[in-house]
């Protein structure tokens, strides 16, 4: 290992931040991206990584010679594309930015490397938002995509890219198609987070009642440290291939929304309002991972339950 160097496009986001620390633990040279260069990063503070072994790079805007520059400046051997628009919501609000900003990323990315005709080995994340809303049956790496947001189509398209440069043109590039992964370190705006900080509210007075929209949706809900070590699987595999990232079983909404409320001992008739405006247009009712190759490549798979995501949420717990 003491020659493989890592480019982590997205490097101070929860997953780059977990990947940054797991890649170091490796003996990795860790190196990343950034549109705003700081002092001190939030998530690396949390996860108390050190600055001085990880190099960032300011790049606002990608672009093929920019990255190409940095490639070529730090040799890397691996390259995890985690970057861009990420927020389902978002992507609704601004459709043209989603699609530009996600897809002409990786594009750059793509044509660096295969101009630089040396091996590098490409990782490139997607999503099960790709495959829309399959009702009861569970996803595998066979599964018809049916995107039905922005953001999900933006997924999708950088999937066929990747196969395209990968099967014509022999580059190494593996796509991990992740299942929802949640830890401390998300955003706000998702929903695990917007849980645990509006029961504190709740707790300090500050508010009457934790606004949330559909209880209804079910998710393969899984906890980021333990998914991110399956993204480190999958690009030391000899040979590249595509992966579905999840623990293989489902929870409502509404049945974590209980059980954490019952642990704070909140009412859910007092503290609860549901408010329509939260409401995504054509939502994923229910999605589940069919982990059987992953299974059979790792013989083993994410299976953190949700009662120990809960536990380590309400503990602020980053491990």
């Amino acid at each position: 290992m003491k020659n493989n160097s890592a480019l982590i496009f997205g490097i101070t986001g929860q997953d780059g931040s977990y990947l940054s620390k797991l890649l170091l633990s490796k003996n990795f040279k860790v190196f990343g991206t950034s549109r705003k260069l700081k002092k001190k990063y939030t998530n690396f503070e949390k996860l108390k990584l050190n600055n001085n072994k990880i190099k960032i790079f300011s790049l606002t805007k990608t672009s093929e010679d920019k990255i190409t520059k940095i490639i070529n400046k730090i040799n890397c051997t691996h390259i995890f594309y985690l970057s861009g628009i990420s927020s389902v919501a978002v992507s609704h609000i601004y459709r043209k930015k989603t699609l530009l900003v996600n897809t002409s990323g990786l594009v750059d990315i793509l044509e660096s490397c295969r101009k630089i005709k040396r091996k590098i080995k490409i990782y490139n994340a997607s999503s099960s938002e790709c495959y829309g809303d399959q009702g009861k049956k569970k996803i595998n790496e066979l599964t018809k995509f049916k995107p039905s947001s922005p953001y999900a189509l933006s997924k999708v398209i950088n999937y066929h890219i990747t196969k395209n440069y990968r099967d014509n043109l022999g580059m190494w590039i593996a796509n991990g198609i992740s299942f929802n992964h949640d830890s401390p370190l998300r955003p706000n705006n998702f929903v695990f987070k917007k849980i645990i900080n509006g029961i504190k509210k709740i707790k300090n007075k500050k508010i009457k009642y934790l606004e949330l929209g559909n209880l209804n949706i079910s998710r393969d809900w899984g906890w980021a440290p333990e998914h991110i070590k399956y993204i480190y699987k999958i690009i030391m595999k000899t040979n590249p291939s595509d992966y579905v990232i999840g623990t293989g079983t489902k929870t409502k909404l509404k049945v974590i929304l209980k059980k954490i409320f019952k642990i704070q001992k909140l009412s859910l008739k007092k503290n609860l309002k549901i408010n329509k405006k939260y409401f995504r247009p054509n939502d994923i009712i229910s999605n589940c991972a069919n982990i059987k190759k992953l299974k059979k490549n790792f013989n083993d798979y994410p299976n953190t339950n949700i009662d120990t995501i809960i536990e380590k949420f309400l503990k602020n717990s980053y491990n």
